[in-house]
C-alpha cells in the first residue's frame, strides 16, 4: 500500500510541475508566437483576394429546342432535376484551397496542443480541490471555477477542430454541385 501511496505522490508531482510550466511558460510563449502569426502576411486581410480557387470546371453547351419542339412537362421536369454527368474533370480533380490548407496545417498542430495542455491543467485542478469537510468551501468553489473555464476552453478548441473537417466536407458538397449544375453561376461565386 506505501508503494502505490509513494507513486500516486510522485504522480501528483509530476502534473503539478507540468501545469505549472504550462501556465508561467508555455502560455506566454505561444501567445507571443501566435501574435507574431497574426501580424504575418498569411493571416493579412489584404491577401483576401488571393484565397479564391478558380475551379476550371467545363460548362456543357445550352439545349436548343426547335419551336416546332416541345417536351412534355415530365421529361422537362427529369431534364432540369437531372443535372450533368460529371464522371471526370478535363483537368482531374479539384485542388484543395493552398492558402486556407497552409493555414489548418500551420494551425491545427496549435489548437491540439492547447487540447492537450487543457487536460493536464485540469487534471492538476482536479487533484488540488482538496475534500469538503467543513462549512469553508471558497476555495473549492474558485478551483470549480477554474475547471470550469478550463473545459471551456477545451471544448472550444475541440470545436475549432470539428470546423476543420465541416469545412472540407461543405466544401466538397459545393464542388460537387457546381460540377453537376455549371450552368448555374450563382453556384461558382459562392466557392472558395
Amino acid at each position: 500500500m506505501a508503494e502505490y501511496a509513494e507513486k500516486i505522490e510522485q504522480y501528483r508531482k509530476d502534473i503539478e510541475e507540468s501545469a505549472k510550466k504550462i501556465i508561467k511558460t508555455d502560455f506566454p510563449r505561444t501567445v507571443i508566437e501566435l501574435n507574431d502569426l497574426l501580424k504575418s502576411e498569411l493571416f493579412d486581410l489584404k491577401n483576401m483576394p488571393n484565397m479564391t480557387v478558380k475551379l476550371n470546371l467545363p460548362v456543357p453547351d445550352p439545349v436548343v429546342l426547335n419551336s416546332h419542339e416541345s417536351l412534355s412537362k415530365r421529361k422537362r421536369i427529369e431534364e432540369e432535376n437531372s443535372g450533368s454527368l460529371v464522371m471526370t474533370f478535363p483537368e482531374g480533380g479539384v485542388p484543395c484551397n493552398e492558402h486556407i490548407m497552409k493555414l489548418i496545417n500551420l494551425m491545427k498542430p496549435h489548437i491540439m496542443d492547447l487540447i492537450e495542455r487543457c487536460n493536464q491543467i485540469k487534471m492538476w485542478i482536479q487533484l488540488l480541490i482538496p475534500r469538503i469537510e467543513d462549512g469553508n468551501n471558497f476555495g473549492v468553489s474558485i478551483q470549480e471555477d477554474t475547471l470550469s473555464e478550463v473545459r471551456q476552453v477545451e471544448g472550444e478548441a475541440g470545436a475549432y477542430l470539428d470546423q476543420i473537417s465541416r469545412y472540407f466536407i461543405t466544401r466538397a458538397k459545393l464542388v460537387s454541385k457546381v460540377a453537376k449544375y455549371p450552368h448555374v453561376v450563382c453556384m461558382v461565386y459562392d466557392f472558395s
